[in-house]
């Protein structure tokens, strides 16, 4: 073959698509001594390695510029090898394809009160895309405010432990879990927030697909897309280390001040006017 391209760290390649965060910090930051004694550490490192450290060819297309520093910061990885790539969100997603008064309308098709704060969050996963830090700055609103909002989670994963969490912080019949939704679209355009709260993220494409539907946000700056959100001026970004309490007043706070959400939406639409969020797979090529 003339070249080989790999999605998935392995020696040889001659380029690699980096979908991944980097193994060797998500080790440095979650992992104990014990762990590095185990066959999977070595087989993982072995070939993170084979890819990233100095003096080896592969080329490298990286999604997020904070990809780029871990791999320099563990491999010291030549910065003429890197290749930043544009997201690539599908044109259907945008704000301007949705159907006039739509948020109105899915809105009464998901039994959605036209007053009611709605909060989405989606994701698979639910540990790792931080659901629990969602419902605790929920539970953490005013009363006036909590008693109006409501939050949709959708991905694979199982809800049971959520809805427990829920149920203890007095929001369990506020909270609805669907395992997959092919109206995701739809329900961007009915939400005044989209909650993402992660723990750890190496991109977040629903970041930049609620960009594209106007669609304000709350993100923790680990995700590898959150400095779209701050470019864009379109949410906050919840900056490391990870406060709940900077968590429960940012939302507080926003949703309460809708002017602000207002602006936040408008600010949005235009970044997805005006930016490139679509052409990943024309640059990679």
């Amino acid at each position: 073959v003339a070249r080989v391209v790999g999605f998935n760290k392995k020696p040889g390649l001659d380029v690699y698509y980096a979908a991944d965060v980097c193994y060797a910090e998500k080790v440095a930051n979650e992992k104990g001594f014990f762990y590095k004694l185990t066959p999977r550490y070595k087989h993982y490192a072995q070939f993170e390695k084979a890819v990233f450290q100095t003096g080896k060819p592969t080329k490298l297309l990286m999604l997020t510029p904070h990809q780029i520093a871990h791999f320099k910061k563990h491999y010291a990885t030549e910065a003429s090898r890197f290749y930043m790539l544009p997201p690539e969100i599908a044109q259907d997603r945008k704000y301007d394809k949705q159907i006039p008064n739509a948020r109105q309308i899915y809105r009464e098709k998901n039994q959605i009160p036209q007053s009611a704060y709605l909060l989405l969050q989606v994701g698979s996963d639910f540990k790792r895309k931080g659901v629990d830090r969602t419902l605790r700055a929920m539970a953490a609103l005013p009363e006036e405010i909590k008693k109006n909002t409501l939050l949709m989670v959708v991905g694979q994963d199982k809800p049971e432990k959520y809805q427990r969490l829920a149920n203890t912080l007095g929001i369990g019949k506020q909270v609805s879990f669907f395992s997959g939704r092919n109206d995701v679209a739809e329900l961007m355009a009915a939400a005044d927030i989209l909650m993402h709260p992660a723990y750890q993220e190496a991109a977040g494409i629903v970041l930049l697909e609620a960009i594209t539907a106007g669609l304000p946000i709350i993100v923790t700056e680990v995700c590898g897309y959150a400095s779209f959100i701050a470019d864009a001026q379109c949410g906050i970004v919840i900056r490391e280390p990870f406060e709940q309490k900077t968590l429960d007043s940012a939302l507080s706070e926003s949703l309460q001040n809708k002017q602000q959400l207002k602006n936040w939406a408008e600010k949005a639409r235009h970044f997805a006017d005006t930016e490139d969020l679509y052409s990943l797979p024309e640059k990679a090529a």
